[in-house]
């Protein structure tokens, strides 16, 4: 086995040792030893130089670079159940046992683990920067990243458990309220706002993007209108009946779904969307007008609770939506949504 560490920086450059594993012992030169960690404390220790391949040059190890919170070890993580598989890795329900609870209990989480012998260099790049942008987010409404674990095979990417299923799904055989499914509106747009504050992009299938490659903070609010959609028509798939060809040629041309809420999400000039901070503004004022939750703890947050709600809430508590887009349910007005 043979791993390559950048294990020290010279005139700002960074210096690639070859570690190689022989009969159970590791080396960088001719000395032995049982672990990369006894390696390196020996040389750190020693100040004894270290020469590149080339010998040209000649390093000491001295300052190391102390792990940061979310680069994670295997034996942090527990994996108690496999849930899927693809191509290129695996995804399982765990549990983060340096991270507790609040009755103190190891946090539930979602494993994703990537099998780097079937990626190629770019695809576990990849990985890594969305590693390294997810770290940054930290919101009610974002699934929480926990970290990465590097440093054996498979890599592990540890995410917050998500553990109510397929949104898509629930909604096909719950049939929830209207005002529930607009709770769950307000809820992705409160989270989707945050990450525009943030300047994360989360593309799909805008005009602007189709044509041009352009990215701007609407084209996820054409994105967001799509979702909408799906949440209002039980979790259907989008643009019903087409293929992703004919989707892809024919929105630019001006098509739209029909949608029984009022939106200008779909607004073919992105300049002319409202932005997620305005629908987040404006949702909040209508879910509560109309006696749902409004966050900050909503729908999304515990979306596994909400989603096995009880029947016996469902029948006390009903709305319906007229084609028109107007909400009613028992002590609101009428009022039209729109997002």
């Amino acid at each position: 086995m043979v791993r390559i560490l950048p294990l020290t920086f010279s005139n700002f450059q960074p210096n690639h040792f070859v570690i190689r594993e022989t009969n159970k012992k590791v080396f960088v030169d001719q000395l032995g030893f049982n672990s990369i960690v006894e390696l390196i404390n020996h040389y750190a220790l020693s100040k004894e130089p270290i020469f590149t391949k080339d010998k040209q040059v000649k390093v000491v190890i001295k300052t190391p670079v102390e792990r940061q919170k979310w680069e994670l070890s295997h034996e942090d993580v527990e994996l108690t159940k496999k849930l899927g598989e693809g191509a290129f890795g695996e995804v399982w329900k765990g549990k983060l046992l340096k991270v507790t609870d609040g009755n103190g209990q190891p946090v539930p989480v979602a494993v994703k683990t990537a099998k780097l012998e079937a990626m190629n260099k770019e695809q576990i790049k990849e990985i890594m920067r969305e590693a390294r942008l997810m770290r940054t987010l930290d919101h009610i409404n974002v699934v929480k990243f926990y970290g990465v674990a590097a440093g054996a095979e498979p890599l592990y990417v540890i995410m917050e458990l998500a553990d109510g299923g397929a949104l898509d799904s629930a909604l096909a055989k719950q049939h929830f309220p209207m005002i529930r499914k607009y709770e769950m509106i307000l809820q992705a747009a409160c989270g989707l706002a945050y990450i525009h504050d943030k300047k994360v992009p989360i593309r799909w299938l805008p005009v602007e993007t189709i044509l041009s490659g352009l990215y701007v903070p609407q084209t996820d609010v054409f994105a967001f209108g799509i979702m909408a959609w799906e949440i209002t028509e039980d979790g259907k798939e989008p643009y019903p009946g087409m293929k992703v060809l004919e989707v892809a040629l024919q929105v630019p041309k001006g098509y739209r779904m029909k949608f029984s809420t009022e939106t200008n999400c779909w607004n073919e000039k992105w300049e002319d969307r409202t932005s997620m901070k305005d629908i987040v503004k404006w949702m909040k004022g209508f879910v509560k007008a109309h006696g749902g939750d409004p966050g900050p703890t909503g729908v999304m947050e515990k979306i596994g609770k909400k989603l096995k709600r009880n029947s016996r809430e469902k029948q006390n508590r009903t709305s319906t939506m007229s084609s028109s887009g107007a909400v009613s349910s028992p002590n609101v007005s009428t009022a039209t949504a729109k997002i």
